[in-house]
């Protein structure tokens, strides 16, 4: 499935960002493909130390940074399922391109009533799931 960033406007320009799946439900993550002009890496969640793995993005050319009210397709990472719900929304923060500290962060937005985002819902990146989440849970069922 793919997914869509989107800076809604508290960010001057998103030039890094990172989504983070579910500990103990997505396993396996797979970057399937990504824009060429973002470095993205997809991290397996650590069983040792507990933690979610994690796609991480980071724009190699700052003039392509996603300025306010641009938005980006293309993200996709497909990943096996276990949970007893439907994928999402997951956790994502914003980050500086330099020091990595966390700008902003957030809950994804599911088109569809998939999942409801945290409230109050950031403004600066809405990445938009249905996709991810559809072929997540159908491919999951169907090698069940």
């Amino acid at each position: 499935g793919q997914f869509t960033v989107t800076n809604g406007g508290s960010v001057p320009l998103i030039e890094s960002f990172t989504v983070f799946f579910d500990y103990g439900k997505a396993t396996n993550l797979t970057l399937m493909w990504a824009p060429s002009w973002w470095d993205t890496i997809v991290v397996q969640p650590d069983d040792v130390l507990q933690a979610a793995g994690y796609m991480d993005a980071l724009q190699v050319d700052p003039s392509l940074g996603l300025a306010p009210g641009s938005g980006l397709k293309g993200f996709s990472v497909q990943f096996d399922w276990s949970g007893a719900d439907a994928p999402g929304p997951f956790a994502y923060s914003v980050n500086d391109p330099v020091t990595y500290a966390s700008i902003e962060t957030g809950r994804t937005d599911v088109p569809g009533g998939g999942g409801s985002p945290a409230l109050p819902e950031p403004a600066s990146l809405a990445l938009l799931l249905a996709g991810l989440a559809g072929a997540a849970a159908t491919r999951r069922h169907a090698t069940a």
